[in-house]
């Protein structure tokens, strides 16, 4: 990701994440591609300091500015919901089978709850800004 894009994504996503009620996170975006084939941007939560890495496809910028703003609503509520998987995951050790198969069953879950809320979020957020675009 070149510098331009870089910034210009950086500084929408801090504007959403103020407007979420992230402040207290830091979060950065990476400068390298996503590599998940058939998905558009990642999220990964970091322990108990609020912490998160956001990754936006190479394609990324190709997509309408109303699934940007969707597809960046949702990872920024993943943060919000990470304290929550983190607790399961503290729970399911015992049993090494069992924990997996719950924390697939869980996450496919939460997927689908933190994918509604975005759909919910995302039209109360403004879309990302038409000029500068790199």
């Amino acid at each position: 990701m070149n510098r331009e894009r870089h910034r210009y994504w950086s500084a929408y996503i801090a504007d959403l994440q103020g407007r979420m009620l992230l402040a207290d996170w830091w979060i950065e975006l990476s400068r390298k591609p996503l590599m998940i084939e058939n998905a558009k941007a990642a999220v990964q939560a970091m322990g108990p300091k609020r912490e998160a890495m956001i990754w936006l496809a190479a394609d990324f910028d190709e997509s309408s500015r109303s699934w940007q703003r969707h597809y960046i609503v949702h990872e920024l509520v993943h943060c919000h919901f990470h304290p929550l998987f983190t607790q399961f995951e503290a729970q399911c050790c015992a049993d090494k089978g069992i924990a997996r198969t719950l924390q697939i069953a869980h996450r496919s879950h939460e997927e689908y709850a933190v994918d509604d809320l975005a759909r919910i979020i995302a039209p109360h957020m403004p879309l990302p800004p038409k000029a500068a675009k790199p």
